[in-house]
């Protein structure tokens, strides 16, 4: 048997990545990175005791892994939130993205990139005053040798 795809979720909240993975019955070992007591406790009702990194802005370091998934916080983006923006080293809790980026860029200069990077985050990401952000983040990502795709998904359209 192949071994067990290795996952590290960013930003974990609840899993919804490790639930997609349980889901599409593909066999993984997950670590993440988050801070809020509430999603920890749901995160291990849901999926089992894991290791936590936690504060992303504490970690020197990207364990080794095939997939990052990174759904950094969306208040500062969401229409429904505080609208601060996304821009880096801001403050806002959006900017944590960066904090991602930051440890892909660790990763690919210690020659241990992860293979997949997975982002998931709210349409306002695209908005007026975020794609200049978001363009960036991908342009962050071409440069460390990333091909990045990206589209709005609509759930409804989704089992």
């Amino acid at each position: 048997m192949d071994s067990p795809l290795r996952v590290v979720e960013l930003f974990a909240g609840i899993g919804a990545q490790a639930t997609a993975l349980e889901n599409l019955g593909i066999p993984h070992e997950c670590i993440i990175s988050e801070t809020d007591p509430h999603a920890i406790a749901m995160y291990e009702a849901m999926h089992g005791k894991t290791e936590n990194l936690g504060d992303i802005r504490l970690v020197e370091h990207l364990p080794d892994c095939d997939l990052a998934t990174w759904t950094f916080p969306c208040q500062s983006i969401s229409i429904a939130g505080h609208m601060e923006g996304m821009v880096e080293g801001s403050g806002s809790k959006s900017s944590l993205g960066w904090e991602a980026i930051r440890l892909f860029r660790d990763a690919v200069e210690r020659g241990r990139p992860p293979k997949f990077l997975l982002m998931e985050n709210v349409r306002a990401i695209l908005s007026k005053k975020n794609k200049n952000e978001f363009k960036r983040m991908v342009d962050a990502l071409t440069e460390i040798g990333y091909s990045s795709t990206w589209g709005i998904l609509k759930a409804k359209d989704f089992d």
